[in-house]
């Protein structure tokens, strides 16, 4: 039996509307269809769709996906070990899998489920507590951990100018990362105004909020105590470049010169 739409117009001279009939059936007339062979890549999930409401402990409606499908890609394409990145995390389905099959992952989320809901997720995880999804199939009983960062203020505002909100502390780390390409803690951060030593070249920066910095004579003394070649972040520099030169200093403008990646 075959399914059709029919339509019929206004049976008045003066009315606007006619009906509409859908999934009216008719007499099926001759068998059509016939099965050769199963399709090979066909893989009925509607069942583990409908089951997986309560996988991990959070719930995700008309968002979530089964275990079993992440699983079943993570096979394809990745081994234990590799890193698997998942931008928009969700209910944390893709971490969870990666995590239960040994590869590492990075989940990014912008909404407030990625504390209700990923991290929440990941700690039964790392300590055991889930035995949903795809858990007794990879044996997973528990281990390993996760860093849970947040994104800070952003360093500039709509003029390009640093935040106002941005500390010391906070700019101090970003440059010395833009400059070496290594993090460095709050806590590893050096007495001001240096930043850290990188190669035989110290980085310095002078800044303080809404409070013009300068590179002068007064601060020449302590930058030339060290050896190798010196890089100082500024709002201004008084100093000749013939005596940067000479030194080894390299003196860059805030907020000009301050990279933004």
């Amino acid at each position: 039996m075959y399914e059709y739409r029919y339509f019929t117009g206004p049976k008045r001279k003066n009315a606007t509307k006619g009906k509409y009939y859908q999934g009216v059936p008719v007499d099926k007339l001759e068998d059509g269809a016939v099965r050769i062979n199963s399709i090979p890549n066909f893989y009925d999930m509607a069942a583990d769709f409908g089951n997986c409401r309560h996988e991990g402990g959070v719930e995700f409606k008309s968002g979530k996906k089964p275990e079993k499908l992440l699983a079943m890609l993570l096979e394809y394409f990745t081994s234990e070990g590799d890193i698997v990145m998942d931008s928009f995390a969700g209910s944390g389905t893709t971490a969870a899998v990666a995590h239960k099959m040994k590869r590492k992952w990075i989940a990014v989320e912008m909404g407030d489920h990625c504390y209700t809901h990923v991290q929440k997720r990941l700690l039964s995880i790392v300590k055991g507590e889930d035995n949903t999804g795809v858990t007794k199939q990879y044996n997973w009983h528990g281990g390993g951990g996760f860093i849970f960062y947040e994104l800070s203020v952003p360093l500039t505002d709509k003029y390009g100018q640093i935040n106002k909100n941005v500390s010391y502390e906070h700019l101090a780390k970003h440059i010395f990362f833009t400059e070496t390409g290594n993090a460095i803690f709050e806590d590893d951060l050096p007495e001001k105004p240096l930043i850290g030593i990188y190669k035989q070249t110290a980085y310095f920066l002078l800044y303080e909020k809404e409070q013009e910095t300068v590179l002068d004579s007064s601060i020449l003394d302590y930058i030339n105590q060290f050896d190798g070649f010196k890089v100082v972040y500024a709002d201004r520099c008084v100093i000749g470049n013939s005596y940067l030169k000479a030194h080894g200093i390299t003196f860059k403008q805030i907020p000009y010169q301050v990279e933004v990646r």
